[in-house]
C-alpha cells in the first residue's frame, strides 16, 4: 500500500496553543499547564483548527484538512 505525501505535526496541539488559535479553552485537566495536551475537543474541532492555523500562516485557504488515517499514523 502507498501513501500519499501529507504534512503532520510532530507533537500535540498544547492548551495554549489552541487558546491562541481560538480564544477558547476546552481542556478540563487545567493542572496539566498550558504544555499539556489539549483534551475535550471533538473530531470536527481539530481539521477546523488545523484550516485556521494554516490560514494564519500561509494566508490562503487551506485544502481540506483531516485527522491522520491508521496507517498514516504508523
Amino acid at each position: 500500500m502507498r501513501i500519499a505525501p501529507f504534512a503532520l505535526g510532530r507533537l500535540e496541539i498544547t492548551p495554549g496553543q489552541w487558546r491562541a488559535a481560538t480564544d477558547t479553552q476546552p481542556s478540563h485537566f487545567r493542572r496539566c499547564g498550558e504544555d499539556g495536551p489539549v483534551e475535550n475537543v471533538s473530531w470536527e474541532d481539530a481539521p477546523a483548527l488545523v484550516a485556521r492555523l494554516y490560514k494564519r500562516v500561509s494566508g490562503k485557504a487551506a485544502e481540506p484538512c483531516r485527522l491522520p488515517s491508521e496507517a498514516e499514523w504508523e
